[in-house]
């Protein structure tokens, strides 16, 4: 009689904490919960109403390593190059899993360049001298990197402010 009452409540045990889990993550997989925070370390804004939840790379090591190596982002996230002085920031794809619009900012937030649907097949990592480098017209504060397609779903176009809050 003592086992059926251990694997019952073994059972029951193993119910609630799946159920919990559903609960709590609601239906979202671990991955995405882990970029959700990821990307939710700050949060900025297009054309007032369209928000953008941004990681922050503002040291050498962060910039760097940028968005290369990770599986995905969604829409609505982004990474944020934060500089220390206005220059022309060049932006390559190593690394990089997916595609993703770059849009570089003056100190005031305003877009003074921007490229779309960049793919990581224009990175060689075979010969880098053969790599797309990515370089604005005007120098630039920041450079923002969202998910490829992001811009024009959301009607985000050069001259536009983005609204940092930093």
């Amino acid at each position: 009689m003592q086992k059926p009452l251990t694997f019952i409540l073994l059972l029951f045990v193993i119910v609630i904490v799946v159920a919990f889990a559903g609960v709590f993550f609601g239906g979202q997989s671990f991955d995405s919960l882990l970029y959700k925070n990821y990307f939710n370390e700050h949060t900025i804004y297009v054309h007032d109403d369209v928000p953008i939840n941004v990681a922050i790379a503002d040291t050498p090591a962060e910039r760097q390593r940028g968005l290369g190596g990770k599986d995905m982002m969604a829409p609505g996230q982004g990474m944020l190059f934060v500089f220390d002085e206005s220059k022309k920031w060049r932006i390559w794809m190593k690394d990089m899993n997916f595609g993703i619009d770059i849009l570089w900012l003056d100190k005031n937030g305003k877009i003074v360049d921007m490229r779309t649907y960049v793919y990581p097949d224009t990175y060689n990592a075979d010969n880098t001298a053969l790599s797309e480098v990515f370089e604005p017209q005007e120098p630039a504060w920041y450079v923002l990197e969202v998910i490829a397609g992001f811009s024009d779903a959301n009607g985000i176009r050069i001259g536009d402010v983005i609204k940092l809050g930093l």
